[in-house]
């Protein structure tokens, strides 16, 4: 089935607008290349005429294309790098968060892309280390050793702030 009418694009934007935009802002650091790639992305999609065999096949490759966009987009000669202050909106729920919780998220702000996307997919996404491996075009030890590395950046971040006595 063809996938560029307005019926699925409108279903597909329901289900995945958090999702992408959330990755998006985590990958630019910036709310207005973020609005861009959303729209970029959801635009390809509906450009193209895809066929997926199931619904994770098209989560993978709306994450893949959010993903190849963001990074086209911080590589070109226009892009200038802003305020990480734009990562404190997602996910919404961040305005109730505890002085540790900001702290953390704070730390995960300032991770390298790379990391960033890993954490953001798989801990505040909830996206299994199988899927998300695949989407990225690594091997799934390679996801585990980008969480276990970023994992101990943040521990060493939260050390550093207080939080913990002593790094585990």
């Amino acid at each position: 089935m063809a996938q560029n009418n307005t019926d699925d694009l409108t279903r597909v934007i329901e289900r995945y607008r958090e999702l992408i935009y959330g990755l998006a802002l985590a990958e630019t650091n910036c709310r207005a290349d973020a609005d861009d790639v959303y729209q970029e992305v959801f635009l390809l999609y509906y450009t193209k005429d895809l066929v997926f065999e199931d619904e994770k096949a098209r989560r993978s490759w709306l994450i893949r294309a959010c993903i190849n966009i963001s990074r086209t987009c911080n590589k070109s000669s226009w892009y200038r790098k802003r305020s990480d202050d734009d990562l404190d909106s997602i996910p919404d729920e961040r305005s109730c968060r505890t002085p540790a919780q900001q702290e953390l998220w704070e730390a995960v702000k300032s991770l390298k892309p790379k990391y960033r996307t890993a954490v953001y997919m798989y801990y505040f996404e909830n996206i299994p280390s199988a899927e998300i491996a695949e989407t990225l075009g690594i091997s799934e030890d390679a996801l585990r050793t980008r969480l276990s590395r970023a994992r101990k950046i943040l521990k060493e971040k939260m050390r550093e702030s207080g939080y913990f006595e002593k790094a585990m």
